[in-house]
């Protein structure tokens, strides 16, 4: 069963905190297991931040809590970055998570590649990234996609 996704603050620009609608469907031991795979894997000495470990492993203990947008984020900048840390293991790890919790991976960087600023999600990115999942999640009133240099339909 796939996971099923909300916005804690529906329409809010700056937060970007999800609630899962189906927790009892959320596979607490595997996701602990995939998250400690990417914890036991470094690429350049470096991993995923400590930082987005604490807050998954909360989130996976408790998934009636809000899933905070940092660490969702931090997550997919391994395999969604320019650099070629996304063809590290680190990066696979990490993607192998994301697809167990979304039903779809984003398009772009959620996040700016700013040092300090990386954990910090863009609402354009964030945008393009929930109308997607919308969608993929049988949303019927999704907002439409657009494409850079277009009107949505």
């Amino acid at each position: 069963m796939k996971l099923v996704w909300k916005r804690r603050i529906p329409d809010h620009v700056t937060n970007f905190d999800l609630v899962l609608m189906n927790p009892q469907d959320l596979d607490r031991a595997r996701m602990h297991e995939l998250l400690e795979a990417i914890m036991n894997e470094t690429h350049r000495g470096l991993s995923l931040s400590s930082r987005a470990c604490r807050e998954l492993r909360t989130f996976f203990d408790n998934p009636t809590s809000a899933l905070r947008a940092s660490s969702y984020a931090l997550l997919s900048n391994w395999y969604t970055t320019r650099g070629g840390d996304k063809n590290s293991m680190v990066a696979s790890r990490c993607e192998a998570l994301w697809d167990e919790m979304f039903h779809i991976r984003p398009l772009e960087r959620l996040t700016s590649p700013t040092a300090g600023q990386n954990h910090i999600v863009l609402a354009s990115e964030f945008s393009s990234f929930w109308a997607r999942l919308s969608r993929a999640q049988g949303d019927a009133d999704a907002p439409p996609q657009s494409t850079p240099g277009t009107t949505p339909q």
